[in-house]
């Protein structure tokens, strides 16, 4: 449409009798241009929103069906909502996996705790927690002031391999996977 405006404009232009006419097309043809720059800016926005939706994993928001836009636009939503619940899909099902996991976890009589190459807890269970005698530790670090001796052994056991660690109480065994 905007083509065959733009060429219609033209053939006016030339015409010294239809230089009104010619007047008002370029009118239209504004109007065609801002047309296209808002549907344009429209369908940025949403593939933005649905782009930080994902890049910020919020997967609560969805995208409403614009018929007053056409088909496209429609089926355009449909995949983003598609896309998303997907998202959701997964997410939670990764949360039961992880809950299970620190379910079965907690319920283990021997002490577990794993941590990241920066040292930091991802998972403890009670018994472990009740050996330590820290209720909250966030750090492996942070043991090295409690306790430092089993700090050391703790850092110093090899992957794949077993070392024993010994108190006035009890021995104890340390194990390193990873």
């Amino acid at each position: 449409m905007l083509g065959a405006s733009m060429a219609l404009f033209t053939f006016m232009l030339y015409r010294p009798n239809m230089i009104f006419a010619a007047g008002l097309n370029f009118f239209i043809i504004v109007f065609q241009l801002v047309e296209l720059y808002r549907f344009t800016s429209q369908t940025n926005r949403k593939l933005t929103r649905f782009l930080e939706s994902v890049r910020y994993s919020d997967f609560a928001t969805g995208f409403a069906a614009d018929n007053k836009l056409g088909k496209s636009f429609k089926e355009l939503n449909d995949s983003f909502n598609e896309v998303l619940e997907a998202f959701r899909k997964a997410r939670s099902e990764k949360e039961e996996n992880w809950q299970y996991l620190n379910t079965v976890v907690q319920q283990v009589r021997t002490g577990i705790i794993s941590f990241d190459t920066e040292g930091n807890i991802e998972l403890m269970n009670a018994n472990a927690r009740k050996f330590i005698g820290i209720a909250n530790l966030k750090n492996i670090k942070e043991l090295s002031e409690k306790n430092p001796k089993l700090f050391a052994a703790l850092v110093e056991v090899q992957t794949g391999r077993s070392a024993l660690y010994k108190t006035n109480d009890f021995l104890l065994t340390l194990q390193a996977t990873e």
